[in-house]
């Protein structure tokens, strides 16, 4: 997974989800991924090495959000744990449910959603 720089939050949390949507493009990588998910809830011994690779991806999202807060794009106090259960709660569910797709077209969509969440409403007025 990248660590998009591209000059916004905006910017660089669209192209996060757009790779990590990407995942979908590749049948092997999406049957790995579940498997290895269920056997983090099988077996505690694999548990905590899951858990280590998963926090890794969710340091890259709060890395990506810490910087639009530099930068003044988010504001203070912005609950960036919970903007990254959002993003890695469509993923996971969408890839261990199949209910809708992961479509890296809806990246964009689902980013500024987060966002909104993080600025206290959507910026389109819906």
């Amino acid at each position: 997974m990248p660590v998009p720089d591209e000059g916004g939050v905006a910017e660089d949390l669209t192209a996060f989800v757009t790779a990590l949507y990407g995942v979908a493009e590749h049948p092997l990588r999406v049957r790995a991924l579940r498997g290895l998910m269920a056997e983090a809830q099988l077996d505690p011994a694999f548990e905590e090495p899951f858990r280590q690779w998963v926090e890794s991806r969710r340091a890259v999202v709060r890395e990506l959000l810490t910087r639009g807060l530099d930068r003044g794009e988010l504001p203070a106090g912005a609950d960036l744990e919970l903007a990254a259960d959002q993003v890695f709660g469509t993923f996971w569910y969408r890839l261990l449910v199949g209910h809708a797709p992961l479509d890296p077209a809806e990246a964009a969509h689902h980013a500024a959603r987060v966002l909104d969440g993080l600025r206290g409403g959507p910026e389109d007025g819906l």
